[in-house]
């Protein structure tokens, strides 16, 4: 299972490609998390393909305005009603990706940081609501935990268990992973944990249970390290190479990577509902 792909970002003939490919690699679910309201629909069309699941929420740093006389909580819960009537409601599985992103904004900027945790709030009371998983989208500045603690701040005001909820592309540590998962909690690994700097994430790797890890590619971002093409434009990132994520990760626990598949299929299978096809 690739848990977090971005396929809506693909014309349809590379999408239809990407899901060609990774199924001959071996991967066989897909999980597309909605970014922004103006994309949303495109998802249903994409859903429509076997094994492909989406859901909806709008990204940290993809936020619009709402009008006066409503919340985003609104707005999302009336598209999730709408959606659930369609021939693809059943592939809506989670409330995502929303979060906080602090990698830019500097500890003056208030205002927009406020923004963000409004915006997250609401639409983690919509995952309540409707009883749906959340995946979160958490990022800090290097050696911050800034936004990491806020979240995990909003997530217990908004009690939404912690069994619900995946902190996707997970960028933290030792000691931020293990009392996540004391509690509950999932967490997905990408690509970003095969960088040479990410000693951190690296660390946090043998803390998280087996039974609470996720891989993705968060396509067409995030190419494995290993992927890249020294003095060349970078490919964009595919679902095939979830594969890689998983080499990579066993190796650093002692596994062969079809265990970490077979492992991170399951618990994918699990947090997101997905009865098997």
């Amino acid at each position: 299972m690739d848990s977090h792909v971005h396929i809506d970002f693909f014309d349809s003939k590379q999408r239809d490609d990407c899901i060609r490919d990774a199924l001959a690699a071996g991967i066989d679910y897909f999980v597309v998390p909605g970014v922004s309201r103006e994309k949303w629909a495109q998802l249903f069309e994409i859903a429509r393909r076997e094994n492909v699941f989406f859901a909806l929420g709008e990204h940290p740093l993809e936020l619009t305005d709402v009008p006066e006389n409503e919340s985003r909580s609104e707005i999302l819960l009336r598209e999730i009603k709408k959606t659930k009537e369609t021939r693809v409601g059943r592939k809506l599985v989670a409330i995502g990706e929303i979060g906080l992103d602090y990698y830019h904004l500097s500890t003056k900027n208030l205002e927009r940081r406020e923004i963000q945790r409004r915006a997250f709030r609401e639409q983690l009371f919509a995952a309540v609501e409707e009883k749906l998983p959340a995946i979160i989208h958490c990022r800090d500045k290097d050696g911050s935990v800034d936004a990491w603690n806020d979240a995990n701040s909003i997530i217990t005001e908004c009690e939404i268990s912690p069994k619900d909820v995946l902190f996707h592309s997970f960028s933290y540590g030792p000691e931020q992973v293990k009392k996540w998962c004391e509690c509950g909690g999932y967490v997905s690994i990408s690509g970003t944990i095969t960088k040479p700097n990410a000693q951190e994430i690296r660390a946090a790797l043998p803390f998280i249970p087996r039974e609470k890890m996720l891989i993705e590619t968060d396509s067409p971002f995030l190419l494995p390290h290993a992927l890249r093409i020294a003095g060349k434009e970078q490919p964009a990132n595919e679902p095939k190479n979830v594969v890689e994520v998983a080499r990579f990760v066993g190796e650093i626990l002692g596994k062969d990577k079809w265990e970490i598949l077979s492992q991170t299929r399951e618990n994918g299978l699990r947090f997101f509902h997905i009865n098997r096809q």
